[in-house]
């Protein structure tokens, strides 16, 4: 399991570069470059969650809710910049305008 492992810090570390990440590039105004260096920090990221260091049973839970939140900002970075166009509260600065061919849902594999 995790409990024990040492590697790539603890968890409240990785939180908080989430949490830098998001607010510096996944905020209201997107744009292209902006959600392709999200998606490249949230790999990064995700690729360090199996190394994180666990040494309490918080930080196991923060572990197991980091996992779970680096997925849901990957999954919205991805459909943000799947979406070439502007509407309601998610605005590309690099698509201003509405598109009515985007007048549906996004659904990523």
């Amino acid at each position: 399991g995790r409990a024990g492992r040492r590697g790539a810090g603890r968890p409240h570390r990785l939180r908080r570069e989430l949490h830098a990440l998001a607010d510096r590039l996944l905020g209201p105004v997107r744009s292209g470059p902006k959600l392709r260096e999200a998606l490249a920090g949230l790999e990064d990221l995700g690729r360090r969650l199996p190394d994180l260091e666990v040494a309490t049973p918080s930080d196991l839970l923060l572990a197991l809710e980091m996992e779970s939140a680096v997925a849901t900002a990957t999954y919205v970075a991805r459909s943000a910049l799947e979406r070439t166009e502007s509407r309601g509260s998610h605005f590309r600065e690099d698509f201003p305008a509405e598109d009515p061919d985007w007048e549906r849902h996004v659904v990523l594999g």
